[in-house]
């Protein structure tokens, strides 16, 4: 359920090449960057590409997605389910569309929280249904059998 400290988390389990990454890199780029509405978020690019971060201009209150190439045990977002969420799960999904087997998503709600990102990566990236299939398989297996929507 969306609350004041509602997360997504991931794990990424190997270092992507630079062929690899740039495919996720570029759409979160894109995304990082669709429109004046998300102005008060910031996405930074350095170290040639090989991270993305989107930070909130409210660090108290929603704490920055940092995506690397690089393996990531265990990492998350706060975005409390406000506007800079759609930022977050849409960056997420971009990663897991490219590399399914890389990274490995999870949230503090369920599968149908995260639509306004699907909606997002369907209207700005062309983004078609069975591009989401493995994010909700993620959901599928870590959510007990009764709380699956």
């Amino acid at each position: 359920m969306v609350g004041p400290r509602y997360t997504h988390y991931w794990g990424a389990f190997r270092i992507l090449t630079d062929a690899e990454w740039y495919p996720i890199w570029s759409d979160a780029m894109k995304i990082g960057t669709f429109g004046s509405d998300f102005a008060k978020y910031t996405s930074k690019r350095s170290g040639g590409g090989k991270h993305i971060t989107l930070d909130s201009l409210r660090p108290n209150e929603f704490s920055a997605l940092h995506l690397t190439a690089e393996k990531q045990a265990f990492c998350h977002a706060r975005t409390c389910g406000e506007e800079y969420d759609i930022l977050v799960t849409s960056v997420l999904l971009v990663a897991k569309k490219h590399q399914p087997e890389w990274i490995k998503l999870t949230s503090d709600g369920v599968w149908a929280d995260w639509e306004p990102a699907i909606e997002l990566c369907r209207s700005l990236l062309g983004y078609q249904e069975y591009d989401f299939d493995y994010a909700k398989q993620d959901f599928d297996e870590l959510l007990d059998p009764e709380d699956r929507p």
